[in-house]
């Protein structure tokens, strides 16, 4: 599972829009869009996402602790 897709799917179990997150991230919708498609987000979106999107901490702790 790839960044894009950790951040789609904490999303999705939020009920955000693309729009919202990418408000809460600091970049554009497009933007949001590319990384559903495999796109790297800058880090400075992930650690703002990670702060502000419920769930995304959890998953990205998740994925690095099982990659370890």
């Amino acid at each position: 599972m790839q960044l894009g897709d950790l951040i789609e799917a904490a999303r999705e179990a939020a009920g955000w829009t693309q729009v919202e997150v990418a408000a809460a991230a600091g970049c554009t919708p497009l933007s949001v869009r590319k990384w559903k498609n495999g796109a790297v987000p800058r880090g400075d979106y992930v650690e703002r996402l990670r702060k502000r999107l419920p769930g995304l901490a959890a998953l990205l702790d998740e994925k690095f602790e099982a990659a370890a």
